[in-house]
């Protein structure tokens, strides 16, 4: 059996106010902990506040804070961050009970919590919330306006096509008979202006100009597209002139967003690998410091 003890190692020390100098950058090194421990430390101190019915917010802060440690770990950095959120969410919503006085503010504290992972505080809640909404009086349904009306009329009688289109493209079809023919709408001007839409998707396959390409999903109902840099407008629209694989204006939406997450991934993943040395022991984060040129120092990095 091989001993372990005697093979040949080295150990890290510490080095203190040495200068590194490279045109004119100053580079040092920023210590790298385990992130593993760091991981089963925060994650043993969420389960005491996930199993807890008060508001521990001074705790939780203070888990907040340490999880911005995590340099390499990004997926438990993640669930951490998330988990970190659901208990912010159910904090606030316990605030909020008090101010609870209508069915549709019920309402909207229970879809706020909905999405929490299960645990003590959040079936007090909900059960909490049920007693209240069931307690306050029936709320009078206000006249729907004009868009509400022919959206309901286009929802049961404009067919697949229209609602198909999702929810950013219908708003939009129907904006735009609004806007052209006032309150005398028929279910067929719906339609037409939905083939309308659909037939401007289908010919952005056409399409081969990168700048013509921006343009043109400029003027379609896709509500995150303009909302983009520049920058991440240019490189949606090269990855979609590389695959012109949508079907219709929701399939457009929902590859956009799979882009927008996609490209955020890969910038990640490159920054991580720039500041990032690989060694025989594992990784060590690398930090370039250009706001002081006069001095640097090397840590440990375990």
């Amino acid at each position: 059996m091989m001993k372990w003890t005697t093979l040949p190692s080295t150990v890290a020390e510490s080095v203190d106010e040495i200068e590194i100098v490279i045109d004119d950058c100053v580079l040092s090194f920023t210590e790298n902990r385990n992130e593993k421990l760091l991981y089963d430390e925060l994650n043993k101190r969420l389960l005491e506040l996930e199993r807890s019915v008060d508001i521990l917010q001074s705790k939780l802060e203070m888990i907040q804070s340490k999880a911005e440690e995590f340099q390499i770990a990004v997926e438990e950095k993640e669930e951490i961050l998330l988990r970190i959120d659901w208990l912010h969410r159910l904090y606030e919503a316990k605030e909020q009970l008090e101010k609870v006085d209508t069915k549709e503010k019920a309402k909207q504290l229970r879809r706020s919590i909905s999405g929490v992972q299960t645990c003590p505080l959040k079936k007090q809640l909900m059960n909490e919330i049920k007693t209240i909404e069931a307690s306050l009086p029936s709320e009078k349904k206000s006249e729907p306006s004009m868009e509400e009306k022919t959206m309901e009329r286009a929802i049961q009688h404009a067919g697949k096509d229209f609602i198909n289109l999702g929810r950013a493209g219908r708003e939009y079809v129907i904006q735009q008979v609004l806007a052209n023919e006032g309150e005398k709408i028929e279910i067929e001007q719906i339609k037409q202006v939905t083939v309308q839409v659909e037939k401007q998707v289908e010919t952005l396959k056409e399409v081969d100009d990168l700048s013509e390409m921006i343009s043109q999903l400029m003027q379609l109902p896709l509500p995150l597209f303009p909302k983009f840099e520049a920058d991440r407008q240019k490189a949606i629209a090269e990855r979609l002139l590389e695959s012109k694989l949508w079907n219709g204006l929701a399939t457009l939406e929902r590859m956009i967003k799979h882009l927008d997450r996609l490209l955020t991934k890969e910038q990640k993943e490159k920054e991580e690998e720039e500041n990032t040395i690989v060694t025989d022991d594992g990784k060590a984060a690398l930090v370039l410091n250009i706001e002081n040129d006069e001095q640097a120092s090397i840590v440990k990095v375990t």
